[in-house]
């Protein structure tokens, strides 16, 4: 998934509190499922 990894990165360097970022990185695979 480049999309994943994509995200991953950008996230890596938004400086946002921890379980708002766990919360999102479930949320990727879902979104990125939904889109194709």
């Amino acid at each position: 998934h480049e999309h994943l990894a994509a995200a991953r990165s950008c996230l890596d360097r938004v400086p946002l509190a921890r379980p708002a970022r766990e919360d999102l990185l479930t949320l990727i695979p879902y979104l990125v499922d939904r889109t194709g």
